[in-house]
């Protein structure tokens, strides 16, 4: 996830991120279209990176979409209103927003029907020709921007992109809690079906991928069963025997998030006679398969394009918390040409980064450090300059700081101290230095901090660390949590 930073300079100049060639990205000045009585300018607090964002970076296309000049790219985004049109009456400067980043005609047919979505003349940010929404301000139609609640942070919103891919699809195939549901790609469409087919009440989700640790995710996300598979159409009949077996009934609807052959022959023969095969993924843009012994079961083959008319459902399961896509955040980096060139290239390489956001916070975290450590009664939340910190107890010699999440982006400076004063930190027998350790277990990174105090507030942490991001990373040794 990326956070384009606000500066003294936004006003004078606008930088966005340029797609100048492939693997070629260079930060530059973007100048905006002028404000529109219908349009907002929005200031882009969180911009996540997508699969399609990562294909024009590595290729410069997306199956028919060719990028043939510079562009901006990113579309999956959310931001702060920094001014409004004259006919805007639903936002005001300050809201804190989530945009859709598609502009259809309004006047075709098909935008007509209902179906913008299909628009033949849409205008999608980084989709070429369009601009995209990786800089540090847009101007978009305030009907396709969104208020968000108090409590869905901005990263969430941009969330709201990827996850509208998987509710369309879920709509599209009709997901009830009578339908069990099969999912065939374990990335981040894959995942977002999957909490979107588990919100729309599927009382069993099936996931199979080609990457164990992307199952080990799907799992920890509440997937009731994972299967591993191959890249090896000649595997089809053996794996669909595996399918069946974890799936323990008939498959009444699979989605195909990977869009290959062998997804697409597998998602045909495993769901039962009657059921439904939804094509998310656009691996291929042509394909063998099936189809003749499908239509003989009557299994319906269904394809969908984006999204239609998602953000408000969105944004109401992120309020209610029948979703959480926080999860699904594993990278974070600032808008700066280095760390947007980092952000790429680690999306680019996929392994375990499910979802990259640029922005003001460089540090890369794990999704499930957290998890595996329940709060007790030694532990305490505080908030320090936008990060929300857990401090652990240890009788001798430290606190251990883990980092939990980002939180107040619009006030990363507030401090809160949720348990009165932080409890004392105990002083080394063994030192002279008390440790104050910013500890990430899973990707094995320890940050230290030395300070000569017997005791350290929840207010004196703040003053001793003006500057939480500035301090340098150690490697990872055991014995600094234990000793």
């Amino acid at each position: 996830m990326m956070h384009p930073e606000e500066n003294e300079q936004v006003e004078e100049t606008n930088m966005a991120a340029w797609l100048l060639g492939i693997k070629n990205i260079q930060i530059q000045p973007y100048n905006l279209p002028t404000l529109g009585p219908d349009d907002v300018k929005v200031q882009i607090k969180a911009l996540g990176i997508c699969g399609s964002d990562v294909h024009h970076f590595k290729n410069l296309r997306v199956a028919n979409f060719i990028v043939k000049k510079p562009m901006v790219i990113g579309h999956e985004c959310a931001g702060i209103i920094k001014d409004i049109g004259s006919n805007v009456k639903s936002l005001a400067i300050g809201d804190r927003v989530a945009l859709e980043p598609g502009i259809s005609c309004q006047t075709c047919n098909l935008c007509k029907n209902g179906t913008y979505n299909l628009c033949k003349k849409m205008k999608f940010f980084g989709s070429p020709p369009t601009n995209g929404s990786l800089a540090n301000q847009v101007v978009h139609p305030a009907n396709l921007v969104f208020k968000l609640p108090d409590n869905v942070s901005l990263e969430e919103g941009a969330m709201c992109e990827p996850l509208s891919v998987g509710v369309h699809a879920c709509r599209r195939a009709g997901v009830n809690p009578d339908t069990k549901v099969l999912i065939f790609g374990a990335g981040p469409i894959g995942l977002v079906t999957m909490l979107a087919a588990r919100a729309f009440g599927a009382p069993r989700v099936v996931i199979a991928d080609v990457d164990c640790n992307r199952l080990s995710i799907a799992k920890e996300l509440g997937a009731d069963g994972t299967i591993l598979v191959s890249s090896n159409i000649q595997d089809v009949d053996e794996e669909i025997l595996k399918i069946h077996n974890v799936m323990g009934e008939g498959v009444d609807i699979s989605f195909d998030c990977v869009g290959f052959d062998k997804t697409m022959s597998t998602a045909l023969t495993a769901t039962r006679a009657g059921g439904k095969v939804c094509l998310v993924g656009l691996g291929q843009s042509e394909m063998t398969i099936p189809l003749v012994a499908a239509a003989a079961r009557e299994v319906d083959l269904i394809g969908i394009f984006r999204y239609r008319n998602t953000w408000p459902l969105c944004i109401e399961l992120l309020r209610t918390g029948k979703i959480d896509v926080k999860p699904l955040i594993t990278h974070r980096y600032k808008f700066t040409q280095e760390d947007v060139e980092r952000a790429f290239e680690t999306s680019a390489k996929g392994g375990k980064a499910i979802k990259a956001i640029s922005g003001y916070v460089t540090t890369i975290r794990s999704r499930f450090a957290f998890r595996r450590r329940p709060v007790t009664n030694d532990q305490r939340w505080v908030t320090i300059k936008g990060w929300q910190i857990l401090a652990i107890g240890n009788s001798k010699t430290h606190y251990d700081w883990s980092l939990k999440g980002m939180a107040n982006e619009e006030n990363p400076i507030e401090m809160k101290d949720e348990g009165a004063n932080l409890a004392p930190f105990h002083p080394s027998k063994k030192r002279k230095k008390n440790k104050v350790l910013i500890h990430d277990p899973v990707d094995g990174y320890v940050e230290q901090l030395d300070k000569q105090t017997e005791s350290l507030s929840g207010d004196q942490f703040r003053n001793h660390t003006p500057n939480l991001l500035s301090l340098n990373w150690l490697p990872f040794n055991e014995k600094l949590l234990t000793s």
